[in-house]
């Protein structure tokens, strides 16, 4: 695995973070498979290249979220649009960014916090459609105050303008932190912003704020509003993901919602539908991508709910791919049969998962919550023809690496498991499913479930009886709360949690944890 990492590392810009040159492109999927292993290096890497787009005018400092590109490699000037597939896969890295950064290092921890929320606030403000899906883009041109079209006219900033929204003292404040200068950064004398330094927290949010009240008075730029199946289940599944690592309830029902739009409206008798615009689907049939990241966001939101109904759906939706989209070797074609003299087929990830992959990791999840070993198998098929495309180019098969990283772990003894949170007041942010995905590592289904529910494969069922079997669930007597109204807490305390976690990995289940640690060492033991 070394080599492929070290070609990978070997395309990294030292001086500006993140990979390759101009025009640079966030690489949320690089970052994902960087993030597997948490060896110094890697995170190291990862790390740097989450910063760097954090603190660029490629982020939106004001109204978060992340525009398409930028035009030079230091991150400075973007190409303004903002792609729903993109910003769905960057919270997703930023989330488990922020859970794989230890807690000494608060101000990088706050930096990553602060991309996720912005990101996820923009998310649910501005790409909602009324269904409930998620709009496809918003636009990089909009009008200026002649009613002129401009590309990025709606983010930029003068030093005067700052002012006039600020006052005097705030302003300059705002142009010294965002770095906009009477020269200006972009054009016309007219500046993106980018994040300076480390700025007071609250007098930050503050000055945001009121930047975003006042920009909102401009000519927003238009916004595609068509829903697109993998796209949104990618949103979904990076909503659901950031909702439990950062206790926020909101997002966890706008992915339900959205989640919900998609079952209602794009499933149809004839498939799943790629495409819908105002609750009606159009005639363009789903792709491998399509079902393969639909279903993983209904997996996911089966085992955050507790609800087998979800899970029903997403085993449906992959049974229903695999004829559709097998080939002969295993791996899986991008679309279905059609008149083409060849279908279409590319194991390469570009800004999104290729369709293959995009099919293994939902095969992969849905075979773990509902104990079908089968589906686990066929996506070890799979995953095995990207390979070659792996060892070649790694850089360009970003997520078919995480997931030949993943196995790697699993060969030195860190299995795929089932991480079951025994909960019987039926919410889903309760501390202990919070405590887990905290700490899991990739490839770990987590199911909050009460103990007497039925399905998922029985791993419900068979935590509830290891925890019978192991007595009553209580906490140890040196156990210690954390202090009232903070999340964190002194790792090496032993802290309590109020629902038992019982960890299945590997052919083996681990005694009921009662405690972080224990949950820690049963989820990372290399058994």
């Amino acid at each position: 695995m070394w080599p492929l990492i070290d070609a990978v590392a070997g395309d990294f810009d030292l001086l500006h973070g993140g990979f390759g040159g101009a025009p640079k492109f966030p690489a949320p999927l690089l970052i994902d498979a960087l993030l597997v292993k948490g060896e110094a290096g890697t995170l190291d890497l990862a790390q740097r290249t989450l910063e760097a787009m954090a603190r660029g005018g490629v982020h939106d400092q004001v109204g978060g979220g992340f525009h398409r590109y930028s035009v030079d490699a230091g991150w400075v000037v973007p190409h303004f649009e903002k792609m729903l597939y993109d910003n769905a896969l960057l919270l997703g890295s930023y989330a488990r960014g922020w859970r794989r950064t230890p807690q000494h290092d608060a101000q990088l921890r706050a930096l990553f916090e602060r991309v996720a929320r912005g990101t996820a606030g923009w998310l649910i403000r501005e790409m909602l459609t009324p269904g409930g899906g998620f709009a496809a883009s918003q636009d990089a041109d909009s009008a200026d105050i002649r009613g002129m079209a401009h590309e990025g006219i709606y983010y930029v900033w003068t030093p005067e303008l700052l002012v006039d929204a600020l006052g005097e003292e705030d302003g300059a404040w705002a142009a010294e932190v965002f770095h906009v200068t009477t020269a200006g950064t972009f054009e016309h004398g007219l500046s993106t912003l980018q994040l300076r330094g480390a700025p007071d927290a609250e007098r930050l949010a503050r000055v945001t704020e009121r930047l975003l009240e006042v920009r909102q008075n401009r000519f927003a730029p238009p916004r595609d509003d068509k829903v697109i199946a993998s796209w949104n289940g990618w949103a979904i599944d990076a909503l659901l993901s950031a909702a439990l690592i950062f206790g926020e309830r909101s997002w966890l029902e706008e992915a339900r919602r959205a989640a919900e739009h998609l079952w209602s409206v794009h499933w149809t008798a004839d498939g799943l539908a790629r495409v819908s615009l105002n609750g009606v689907v159009g005639h363009v049939r789903g792709v491998a991508e399509d079902y393969g990241a639909v279903a993983l966001a209904f997996a996911r939101l089966a085992g955050v709910l507790g609800e087998q109904a979800w899970l029903d759906r997403a085993v449906l939706l992959v049974e229903a791919a695999l004829p559709r989209f097998s080939a002969q070797d295993g791996g899986f074609h991008d679309a279905e049969p059609s008149e083409l003299y060849a279908r279409p087929r590319d194991v390469q990830d570009n800004p999104t998962p290729s369709g293959t992959i995009s099919l293994v990791a939902a095969l992969r999840l849905v075979g773990a919550l509902a104990g079908r070993p089968d589906l686990v198998e066929r996506a070890d098929r799979a995953a095995a023809t990207t390979w070659g495309t792996v060892e070649g180019y790694p850089r360009f098969a970003p997520a078919a690496l995480a997931d030949l990283l993943g196995a790697d772990e699993a060969r030195q003894g860190l299995r795929p498991g089932v991480a079951v949170v025994l909960d019987a007041s039926g919410d889903p942010l309760n501390e202990s499913a919070q405590a887990v995905w905290r700490m899991a590592p990739a490839q770990t289904a987590i199911v909050n479930a009460a103990p007497g529910a039925s399905g998922f494969g029985g791993a419900v069922a068979a935590a509830a009886q290891a925890v019978a079997a192991g007595g009553s669930h209580a906490s140890p007597l040196d156990a210690v709360r954390p202090e009232a109204g903070t999340e964190e807490y002194d790792e090496h305390a032993i802290v309590p949690l109020p629902q038992p976690v019982v960890v299945a990995r590997g052919g083996r289940t681990f005694p009921p944890a009662s405690t972080v640690q224990d949950a820690r060492s049963a989820l990372w033991s290399r058994a």
